[in-house]
């Protein structure tokens, strides 16, 4: 009880699969028989496939590995404990639990230099001071500093396997290939790299265009797991995109799980995706999920344009087959928030109904209140912001920390009792440690953030269970009943509707900025006449049309304005760092800068040679916000209707800064081309900035007692509340 079984796939070998249901364990209904046309029959559940880590030694002969290349990234100091006391540990806790398959993908190794990101025109971003911070803790962990060496891709024995009919071991070459760098992203492409990846990218496809490829059902769940790292690397390659092989494909018999292997957001075809579902629902499923992962971040037209096509269409019969399902939950609020509510509403049916024999037993503690994340440590965005809400609980209420997914060095436990786990491994979500519970309340921080949370919010595990601002977004419908926000940042009139929760307004922001003391500015001053805007949004936070209005206001400025990306560590995946470089190269050449993988120390330091900051849009920061305000750098903002893109808003108007809020794209450009070519008014508002008690404006407004008075309401008139017919949000005063 407790466990969601890892389901084996049907056409597995008789000899591993269960011939019985373990109590505890959910199993989905068999799949319908699909149509006779397609290469083979998927099931309707699969397990996500863990990726083999093991490695392969060089030998002669064949493509060669790229040689390492010595990296100059380093370590940052261990954090220090917090204070307060040690929590208990649930028994039976392991600290040193494997690596998660996706939910940590941008803290693994890399390939190729490591000071930065660089491709043709954009520059490589290098260490900007003599002596730069090193950061106490940061999200993400910097790249180990030995590179590990891909294995042999001989393309002659590939090809000679598969004319001998040995479609098995030709397949399972390039599926030792494709595990590597699912393992072990690229930052910079390098000829040695790119000589390595050409002739293999052009042995796979050449493979997959063959009608008469046989892939046998373990191979087939496998290359769906890697075929994001598959379009990666063909876009690296040569080839760029499958365009021409999906066209060979599309009229052979017997091509689905080829079509499915060889379609991407990357494409510029487009195949009808009912037409998908129509032929193998789960197939079609897999591909939905996996579709947007050929891309971290929209950075051309055609990205863009097929991320929000592919986010317009929700079939029915669309399946929560694994966690792969993270990226695009995710991923789509950024993309067009308030559109995204029948995607997840979708796949939390789904996952429901793959939860429905699972039984947790609650015994409730008014007093005791539970915290799920897998982002509760020192550096993390969910922290920073919503770290005093959940301190404010401890010295009134029991509190347990359910950490989600695998273990984390730096987690802040002083405010906690205990500290209990719960881990997704393939699609196995074992709940062992929180089977037996007392939790009055459960509070999701970060609803999305990690698989484990989207699935256990599809569960009911307290009497009343809460989300808020860690991921500012309605969950769709799912087992949460409140959504915690704040009065300041709602507009009222759209989050009625929007919220599948019932909205819990606080008093203020509904997050509390935390203060980052751990750095102190310098405030430098440049020489030269150029202008240099920051840009510190997150890679799937930039799209085409934000960086089309940049591409306006270099054109319209009277004077040279370089821009400077910070990405964070959410490229530091897939292999997609040298893509999004390209893509901002191609629009902005030399005058743009990507900073990549650098501490939050290292970052704010490099931040502070900007001249001013603009926001993203439509999904704007919170943190990013603060940075900027507090190095005294004018930030422009474009206020839109949810707290994703109000937020900042918020924050300006805290400081006196309502004259940097633009409406549209057009205030948007305008207010940063004033920014630009009028020195004195920039300079002025860094004055006032660096003037301001934003200790007293920003940091310490916010009220976080205001979070315990609400879970002091709720525990008290939940059942009152349930009964109730509105949907009206509720005030904390």
């Amino acid at each position: 009880m407790g466990r969601r079984k890892k389901h084996q796939h049907p056409l597995s070998s008789p000899s591993k699969r269960s011939s019985s249901c373990r109590q505890g364990m959910a199993r989905a209904a068999p799949s319908a028989v699909s149509p006779a046309l397609k290469s083979f029959l998927l099931p309707e559940t699969a397990e996500w496939v863990k990726m083999n880590a093991q490695r392969t030694g060089g030998q002669p002969g064949g493509v060669s590995p790229p040689p390492r290349k010595p990296s100059s990234s380093t370590d940052g100091p261990a954090p220090l404990s917090p204070p307060g006391p040690t929590p208990k540990v649930f028994p039976g806790e392991d600290r040193s639990g494997p690596i998660g398959a996706l939910a940590t993908m941008g803290k693994k190794q890399n390939i190729s230099e490591n000071s930065g990101l660089g491709s043709s025109g954009a520059r490589v971003a290098q260490a900007q001071s003599e002596n730069p911070p090193r950061s106490q803790s940061a999200e993400g962990q910097p790249p180990e500093s030995k590179e590990p060496v891909p294995p042999r891709f001989d393309p002659a024995e590939v090809l000679r396997a598969y004319l001998a009919g040995n479609h098995r071991q030709a397949l399972d070459a390039c599926l030792e290939v494709l595990r590597f760098y699912h393992d072990h992203s690229i930052e910079r492409v390098t000829p040695e790299i790119k000589n390595y990846i050409n002739p293999f990218v052009e042995t796979c496809l050449y493979l997959l265009t063959k009608s008469d490829l046989r892939i046998e059902r373990d191979q087939a769940i496998q290359l769906m797991g890697a075929q994001h790292i598959l379009i990666h690397l063909t876009a690296i390659s040569d080839f760029k995109t499958t365009d021409a092989q999906l066209a060979m494909v599309r009229d052979q018999p017997r091509n689905l799980l080829r079509l499915v292997l060889l379609y991407s957001v990357r494409n510029r075809a487009v195949l009808p995706a009912k037409a998908l579902f129509d032929a193998d629902p789960f197939l079609a499923s897999l591909w939905y999920a996996s579709y947007p992962m050929g891309t971290v971040g929209a950075v051309t037209e055609v990205l863009w344009e097929n991320l929000l096509r592919h986010l317009s269409y929700v079939d029915p019969r669309l399946q929560a087959p694994d966690p792969r399902i993270l990226g695009f939950y995710f991923k789509s609020t950024q993309i067009a928030p308030g559109q995204e509510r029948p995607l997840k509403d979708r796949w939390n049916a789904d996952i429901r109904r793959q939860l429905a024999e699972i039984r947790l037993q609650n015994r409730p503690d008014p007093k005791s209140v539970a915290i799920l994340t897998g982002k509760w440590f020192h550096g993390s965005a969910v922290h920073r912001s919503l770290s005093p809400l959940v301190h404010s609980l401890k010295d009134k209420y029991k509190l347990t920390l359910v950490h989600l997914g695998p273990w984390h060095k730096d987690l802040d436990t002083a405010p906690f009792a205990e500290v209990r786990r719960v881990e997704m491994t393939g699609a196995e979500l074992d709940c062992t440690q929180i089977e037996h519970n007392d939790f009055q309340v459960a509070f999701f921080p970060d609803i999305g953030m990690t698989p484990e949370s989207l699935w256990l919010s599809n569960m009911r595990i307290a009497p009343i269970q809460a989300t808020g601002y860690g991921h500012p977004a309605s969950t769709g419908v799912s087992e949460i009943d409140y959504f915690i926000g704040g009065a300041e940042t709602e507009l009222i009139s759209r989050a009625v509707d929007y919220y599948a929760e019932r909205l819990v307004l606080l008093p203020g922001l509904g997050a509390v900025p935390t203060y980052p003391g751990f750095y102190q500015p310098r405030f430098p001053e440049r020489k030269d006449d150029a202008v240099v805007i920051n840009l510190p949004w997150g890679a799937t936070k930039t799209n085409y049309p934000l960086l089309c209005r940049l591409k306006t206001i270099q054109q319209c400025a009277s004077r040279p304005v370089r821009l400077h990306f910070f990405p964070a560590w959410g490229l530091n995946r897939y292999c997609a760092p040298p893509l999004f470089v390209e893509g901002i190269s191609d629009l902005f050449g030399n005058t743009a800068t990507v900073y990549g993988n650098r501490s939050i120390p290292e970052y704010l330091a490099l931040m502070e040679q900007g001249d001013l900051c603009l926001d993203s849009y439509p999904f704007g920061g919170f943190n990013t916000i603060i940075d900027g305000l507090y190095l005294a750098k004018p930030v422009v903002v474009q206020e839109g209707e949810f707290f994703c893109n109000r937020a900042g808003a918020a924050l300006l108007r805290r400081v006196g800064l309502d004259e940097l809020v633009a409406h549209s794209e057009e205030e948007y450009i305008g207010k940063a081309l004033r920014l630009v070519e009028d020195e004195s008014y920039r300079r002025s508002i860094t004055e006032r900035l660096r003037n301001l008690d934003l200790q007293k404006l920003i940091f310490q407004r916010d009220d976080p007692t205001a979070f315990c008075r609400a879970i002091d309401y709720l525990i008290e008139n939940h059942a009152r509340i349930r009964q109730e017919k509105t949907n009206e949000p509720i005030v904390i005063r």
